[in-house]
Formats: structure tokens, C-alpha cells, sequence
């Protein structure tokens, strides 16, 4: 033992370095859970650890859900990938364990803790601004891969957690002077900004639930009836707003100008027939995208002004040619060769980009990660393919977790088996190709699901695939 002092010391540099490693680096990560747990090895006391460790009743709920995955072992039938999947998952059950019994951190280093992992994420914010703005020399086509160091999913969270950490010390410390309120306000502000421009959907839907906690916990909370009321009015606004703002970002993608099918032109200035899909009810600023297309003409007329293939892809990895037809659309021309000639040299380079749609593209913030799931829900239901949508892919992931643990909740299919009864799902119904078969991206729903036995036997639907977009 090297006394309390010097464990207490040692518990704080360990989760500080972990602070600074969870926005940036694994191996800071790792390093710091390394320091904890020499640290409980140092400190010895095992007998009075354990009773610490048992009478804490998050640290039982923890244990209990690691007890389960081990009982689930006994009728696996993939040992190696359940023991593989209980290494992956053991610092969930570890770090709290090592935090538990460990030598505790005062309040004044709670908030030092808390302050670091702030600035580190802020600092983190400002270095992924910087580069998809472009001002390091990279070109970032896409908001969401604009943070380099971890998944913008993870980090969107821990802006949120930052937001909320800052947002807490505003209501409740008393002792703050004006310039550290205006530092923290700034802060707040920021990173909100940033969590608007990162477009994460999990980011956003953390975000709205951290402000129902704190509208919430303002109501709830002591204080002057005054002060209710007004926490409860802002909460109110910012939820009617939104409302209104989601609204209006739904009806404009849905938005179609009126037309007679029968009245459609049948022939291109050209002499080429067009073909005309009124089943298929995609638009692009109200035009029907499968309305006067005319491809032969498209494909003879496109390597006249691009090197890039025609039947390729574009800088953002999608086909091109559903790019071309998108954005012409949008422009409201027809899709041959007599419309194309008005496409100028910017908008080659945008379809090449990847652009689809150039008056989408001065959207920001929820506008387009609205948008663009409504898109990707619209291809789903209506041509059953999921490709290219991470939100529509995580729920055929979960609905199919949530049919495997209904077929039987109380024993399940065994610790190592997750992934072999989700892909022998897909295999018997079809609905997902090889390139996008995954299981539940939850915890939640992946725990129940390693508590349960038979396969799936509800088929989420088969559906009629088209071509193309």
C-alpha cells in the first residue's frame, strides 16, 4: 500500500487519462484502465473491496448481467465467438468494479475529472470543424465522417454528455463568477452548434432527451413557482417549434406538383420514347425523378463532359447515374439529351461530387438528416432495400433482436450464438444481402437476445425490389 493519498492520486490520473482517451485514442483508454487496475492491486483490502462491491447496487446489477452471459455459455453453440464477445464486453463490467472499490475521488476531483473530458471534447470539436471546413488540406464530402479520431456516433454522444455536464454546473452553481457563466454559456452554445453540423441522428435524439430530463428536473426541482413556469414556457416553445420545424421538413419531402399522367409527353426532342414510372412516387422539389427518362440518351451524352463512368460511382460512393437523373430532377428538366445541354460545368462537378440535389445541399443542421432518412425509409418501403441507410439498417436489427427474444424470453440462444441465429434469419427470409447483415447495434436488445433460444419464425416481409435508386 502506498497510502490513501497516493491511491486517490492514482484513481484520479487513471480516469483522467481515460477522459482524454475516450474522445481521441483507445490506447489512452487502455493505458488508463491499466493505471486503475494496478492501482487496485496495490491498494490490497480484498476482503473489504468485496463488500463494498456487494453492497453497491449498480455494481450488483452489472455483476448480475456478466452472470447471465456466463450461464449463457452452457448451451452456446459457438464457445469461441461467446468467450470472444465476454472479452469484448468485460471493461463494462471491469471499470466499474475497479471504480467501485477503489480509493474515491473527492467532489473537487469529480469536477476536475468532469472539466477535462469537456475540454477534450471541445478541443476534439474544434479539430474536426477545422478539418471539414477544409483548412488542413482534406476535402470531407461528408458531415459525418468529418471527426476523424472515433465514430462520429460515439462522439455525438459525448458532445451531448459535455453539453449536459456544462448545462448542470449553469443551474446549480451558485458560486460561479460572470466571466466563468459566460465561458460555460459559450460552451454550451458551441457545442450544440457542432452536434447541429455533425448530423447524427443518435446525437440528435440524445440531445432531445437530455433537454426533456432537464425540463423535467426544472419543474421537479426546489425553487420559486416563477421559475417553474418559465423552465416549463421554454420547454414548451423549443418542443412546439420543433414540432413545427419536423413538419415542415416532411411536408417539403413529400411535396409533388399536380400532374396527368396521360398528358406526359410520350417522345424526346430527340425521337427517343421515354419511359414514364408513376408507381414509383420519388421527387426531388415536388418532380417525379422516374418521370420523362430517357437513359440511351443520358449515357451516350454524359462521357462527352466527365471521365467519370457512367454506370460507376461518385465521390460519395453511390451510383452515379441515379445522382445525374436526382439532380436533374431537382432542376426541374427533363432527363435527355436536349435537357442535359443545359447542365453547366458546376453542376457536372456537383453530380460528380455526389450532390443530388444543390438546393438540399444549402440545408443545415436537422433539415437534412431529416431528409435524408426520409429518403432512405421511402427506398426501404417502397423497394425493400435498405442499402446505404445506417438508420433503417439499426431497425431491421433491432426488430429482428426484439422477434428472436420474444420466440423465448427465460433461456435464450446462448452467449456466443447472436450472430449465427441473426444471419440464419436473414438467410431464411431474405431481406437483408451479405453486405449488410449485422445484428442489434444495442446492448439493450443484443443482452435479451443472448437470453433466448428458438430462431425467428416472423418474417419482417418480403418486398418488391426495384432498380436503380
Amino acid at each position: 500500500m502506498l497510502g490513501k493519498k497516493w491511491h486517490n492520486r492514482l484513481v484520479l490520473l487513471g480516469l483522467l487519462v481515460i477522459a482524454v482517451g475516450l474522445p481521441w485514442s483507445k490506447p489512452l483508454m487502455s493505458i488508463g484502465q491499466f493505471i486503475l487496475a494496478g492501482n487496485w492491486l496495490l491498494e490490497g483490502r480484498y476482503r473489504q473491496k468485496l463488500k463494498v462491491l456487494f453492497s453497491n447496487k449498480l455494481a450488483l446489477l452489472l455483476i448480475g448481467v456478466l452472470v447471465l452471459h456466463l450461464v449463457g455459455m452452457a448451451w452456446t453453440e459457438d464457445p469461441a465467438y461467446g468467450w470472444r464477445d465476454l472479452r469484448i464486453k468485460l471493461p463494462l463490467f471491469l471499470m466499474p468494479f475497479l471504480v467501485f472499490t477503489s480509493e474515491q475521488i473527492t467532489t473537487r476531483q469529480l469536477k476536475l475529472l468532469l472539466g477535462t473530458f469537456v475540454l477534450t471534447v471541445l478541443i476534439g470539436s474544434l479539430a474536426s470543424t477545422l478539418i471539414y471546413f477544409g483548412i488542413t488540406g482534406e476535402e470531407i464530402l461528408n458531415r459525418r465522417k468529418m471527426m476523424p479520431f472515433i465514430s462520429h456516433i460515439r462522439f455525438s454522444l459525448m458532445v451531448v454528455f459535455s453539453i449536459g455536464i456544462s448545462a448542470y454546473h449553469l443551474l446549480t452553481e451558485k458560486r460561479m463568477t460572470v466571466l466563468q457563466r459566460m465561458v460555460l454559456s459559450i460552451v454550451c452554445i458551441w457545442l450544440f452548434f457542432y452536434l447541429v453540423l455533425l448530423e447524427s441522428a443518435s446525437g440528435y435524439a440524445a440531445f432531445a432527451t437530455l433537454l426533456v430530463y432537464l425540463v423535467i428536473r426544472g419543474i421537479l426541482a426546489n425553487g420559486s413557482t416563477r421559475r417553474r413556469m418559465v423552465v416549463l414556457g421554454l420547454g414548451l416553445i423549443f418542443g412546439t417549434a420543433s414540432t413545427f420545424y419536423i413538419k415542415y421538413v416532411i411536408d417539403r419531402h413529400y411535396y409533388e406538383i399536380p400532374f396527368n399522367a396521360a398528358q406526359l409527353d410520350v417522345y424526346s426532342p430527340a425521337g427517343n420514347v421515354y419511359a414514364h414510372s408513376n408507381e414509383i412516387p420519388y421527387c426531388e422539389n415536388g418532380h417525379r425523378i422516374y418521370n420523362y427518362l430517357q437513359m440511351d440518351e443520358l449515357r451516350k451524352e454524359w462521357p462527352n463532359v466527365s471521365d467519370y463512368d457512367f454506370d460507376g460511382f461518385d465521390d460519395r460512393g453511390e451510383e452515379l447515374w441515379p445522382t445525374l437523373i436526382r439532380y436533374m430532377t431537382s432542376q426541374g428538366l427533363r432527363k435527355d439529351s436536349t435537357d442535359f445541354q443545359k447542365l453547366s460545368a458546376q453542376d457536372i462537378r456537383n453530380i460528380e461530387n455526389g450532390v443530388t440535389n444543390p438546393d438540399k445541399e444549402k440545408m443545415w443542421g436537422v433539415a437534412p438528416r431529416i431528409e435524408g432518412f426520409l429518403w432512405e425509409y421511402d427506398k426501404y418501403r417502397l423497394a425493400g432495400d435498405p442499402s446505404g441507410s445506417g438508420l433503417v439498417l439499426r431497425m431491421i436489427y433491432v426488430r429482428t433482436g426484439w422477434e428472436l427474444f420474444k420466440q423465448n424470453p427465460m433461456i435464450g440462444i446462448g452467449t456466443g450464438d447472436t450472430k449465427k441465429e441473426y444471419f440464419d434469419y436473414y438467410d431464411e427470409h431474405g431481406n437483408l444481402g451479405t453486405g449488410h447483415r449485422a445484428w442489434a447495434h444495442n446492448q439493450i436488445v443484443t443482452i435479451f437476445v443472448c437470453i433466448n433460444e428458438n430462431n425467428i419464425k416472423n418474417s419482417l416481409g418480403k418486398q418488391k425490389n426495384y432498380q436503380g435508386l
